[in-house]
């Protein structure tokens, strides 16, 4: 069930991001643009977080 979360959060971070960023591309507001940005890094950090949790559990820890 947990793998499911984080692969939907995922997702919905990267929706999120491609949103942002297309409205950005249109109007061209400095908001959009950090926002986007944002949850473009958020994407990141959940897609790390898969990777790290489900797909490597104990080969590979990304732990700082």
């Amino acid at each position: 069930m947990a793998s499911i979360t984080y692969g939907l959060c995922a997702l919905v971070a990267l929706l999120c991001a491609l949103l942002l960023l297309t409205a950005w591309r249109r109007h061209r507001l400095r908001l959009l643009l950090w926002s986007g940005l944002c949850f473009a890094g958020f994407t990141l950090n959940n897609t790390l977080l898969v990777l790290d949790k489900v797909v490597y559990p104990d080969s590979i820890d990304l732990t700082l």
